[in-house]
């Protein structure tokens, strides 16, 4: 995962996956659904799912959390092929 950091201390800011370009992208195009007794996931839209599909990649997530920090790490794998 390709982090963007700020040069001073400051608020955290939105991570990218690198196997969709980085930045350029809008934190509200990548939607994380889930949660409770559900797999957290990604739901990807705009130029993030364009990106995405165009590259042939689906984004898995992981979330962690404590009181004072949260993470997620984001895979990239080969999409699956609806022509099986």
């Amino acid at each position: 995962m390709e982090m963007s950091l700020p040069e001073s201390p400051g608020p955290p800011t939105t991570g990218h996956p690198a196997a969709l370009g980085g930045g350029g992208l809008a934190p509200r195009e990548v939607e994380v659904t889930g949660g409770g007794r559900d797999a957290p996931q990604l739901r990807l839209h705009g130029r993030a799912a364009a990106v995405a599909g165009a590259r042939g990649v689906e984004l898995q997530v992981s979330l962690t959390h404590s009181q004072d920090l949260a993470a997620a790490a984001v895979l990239a794998v080969p999409a699956a092929r609806s022509d099986k």
